[in-house]
């Protein structure tokens, strides 16, 4: 019996050895687009944790990445970061390209929930660079890759997804949370409400570009959007609301640079104003009207022909 038990653990041992031997995993142009997979994995990034930026420089970039638990709620605490300037649909196109990426790999600190990876060596400023994080577990097996952020060190910009895809190093004007921030204040923006309706006006300019325009929500204290605009080629936007309290909205920009600029509506005055009376004309003076000169000339002629008379009469009496 004791030797069927030996054997028994000699032969789990050995499975779980030759399990890790085999499992084991190196990024290779092979396996590389199944790692775009997210089906097959047992952890995975999602819209609530994801890779995103915590800062940017014209040197340096500094990631932020939720610390992953597989299935059995093991740790995850081997990341790598790939990263390099072709296009991760390019590499899935042609998974030649992985020689061209580079691979650096992070581990959390203790216990900590949040794992902070920065790349701030061998990178071109003027470089539009692609970047995921592929977590490893402790069999080093490969599991799906995060969302995906591309950035420019440069203008100190990034974007994510399709965002990357869409932007293109020829674009004419070059965007930044603080040229963003300052092209919106040049806007002149003004916000109304009328009770029902709110209207959003601004002075298009060359600065700005397609805007994000949002509500406040709340009850549910986030921001609901309500549309979004090219703000160089409209000047108002205008949408119903049913509150009572003075709306707020919310400029935001599409261009991933996180940069936001929020407006209290004022409410527009829709009193009537009361109407007044007019005064009515009884036809009586209340006032002795002015008479001059032409009254008083008279006046004067009949006094001095009263005067005349008693004079006349006084004389008369004492002769």
């Amino acid at each position: 019996m004791k030797k069927i038990l030996s054997f028994a653990l000699w032969v789990f041992i050995a499975w779980i050895l030759s399990y890790g031997l085999v499992s084991a995993q190196s990024l290779t142009r092979e396996n590389v687009v199944g790692l775009f997979d997210s089906s097959n994995s047992l952890f995975w990034y999602s819209s609530d944790q994801k890779l995103s930026v915590d800062d940017i420089t014209t040197t340096s970039i500094t990631f932020s990445s939720p610390v992953l638990v597989d299935d059995l709620w093991a740790r995850i605490t081997d990341y790598i970061l790939l990263y390099g300037n072709h296009s991760f649909d390019e590499l899935l196109a042609d998974p030649a390209l992985l020689s061209w990426f580079t691979e650096v790999s992070f581990s959390p600190q203790g216990n900590e929930n949040t794992l902070t990876m920065t790349l701030n060596s061998n990178l071109n400023a003027n470089t539009i660079y692609y970047v995921v994080a592929i977590p490893r577990d402790d069999w080093e097996m490969l599991w799906s890759v995060s969302n995906q952020i591309c950035f420019k060190l440069k203008d100190k910009i990034y974007w994510e997804w399709d965002e990357c895809a869409n932007w293109t190093a020829t674009t004419s004007t070059t965007h930044t949370s603080n040229s963003w921030a300052s092209a919106i204040a040049l806007a002149n923006v003004s916000c109304t409400w009328d009770g029902k309706k709110v209207t959003i006006s601004w002075v298009p300019t060359s600065n700005i570009w397609d805007i994000k325009i949002s509500l406040y929500n709340e009850s549910t204290n986030n921001f609901d959007i309500k549309g979004t605009v090219n703000a160089n080629n409209e000047k108002t936007f205008s949408f119903n609301v049913n509150q009572s309290t003075a709306p707020i909205v919310r400029f935001d920009d599409t261009d991933g640079l996180s940069a936001y600029k929020t407006y209290t509506c004022h409410k527009l005055s829709t009193s009537t104003p009361e109407p007044t009376t007019p005064t009515k004309n009884t036809g009586k003076v209340s006032t002795v009207p002015t008479v001059w000169p032409k009254e008083n000339i008279l006046a004067i002629i009949a006094w001095a022909l009263v005067l005349y008379v008693f004079y006349r009469v006084v004389r008369r009496k004492a002769d």
